[in-house]
């Protein structure tokens, strides 16, 4: 039997089998094509202005012709910047920036993959790790405002280190399982 990697967001859920004879990366891109096609489908649904955009990363591509779409397209995520961003920070503030960025990154990506002209691959394995990055940001925002209540209600230190190393543990455990799927998925087999 074959290991599988599940992930999911608001559209469903796709599964991997490592140990398939189809590469893992064409799973993950089959997979996360389908994914985006319904979320894609289901966003037309909700009905737009005519001629207003459908997200606002669209309007910063617009302007480029096909090659620099493309050769854009591999320069609009780095992977290793956000989420070594989300671990680095040490504040609400500061998770609250990098969240910006990892929301503006999904929508920048989100408008490339909407225009019919491009089909990078490697784009919608970046918006998978991004949407992972957004939900691992959320979480550490979440872990913070809590340590930062529990500091002002709680008078016992190591109560409250305990609580600060189980956050850590789980965002960077969280965050390094995000990498090692979006490496898994960047390179053939």
């Amino acid at each position: 039997m074959g290991n599988n990697y599940n992930t999911s967001w608001n559209t469903g859920t796709a599964t991997v089998d490592v140990n398939s004879r189809e590469s893992v990366r064409k799973q993950v891109k089959d997979q996360l094509r389908n994914l985006f096609e319904k979320e894609r489908l289901s966003d037309d649904d909700m009905g737009h202005a005519e001629g207003m955009p459908k997200s606002p990363g669209e309007d910063l591509i617009n302007n480029l012709s096909e090659e620099d779409k493309l050769e854009h397209s591999g320069r609009i995520y780095v992977f290793r910047e956000i989420s070594s961003g989300i671990m680095s920070a040490d504040s609400v503030d500061d998770v609250r920036n990098i969240l910006t960025i990892v929301v503006d990154r999904i929508k920048q990506i989100e408008a490339m993959l909407s225009d019919d002209h491009i089909e990078d691959d490697d784009l919608y394995i970046a918006l998978a790790h991004a949407r992972h990055m957004e939900e691992v940001a959320r979480q550490k925002m979440l872990h913070l405002r809590d340590e930062s209540v529990m500091i002002k209600h709680e008078s016992d230190s190591q109560m409250i280190n305990k609580l600060k190393l189980s956050h850590r543990l789980a965002e960077n455990k969280a965050l390094m399982n995000a990498d090692m799927n979006y490496l898994k998925g960047t390179f053939d087999e």
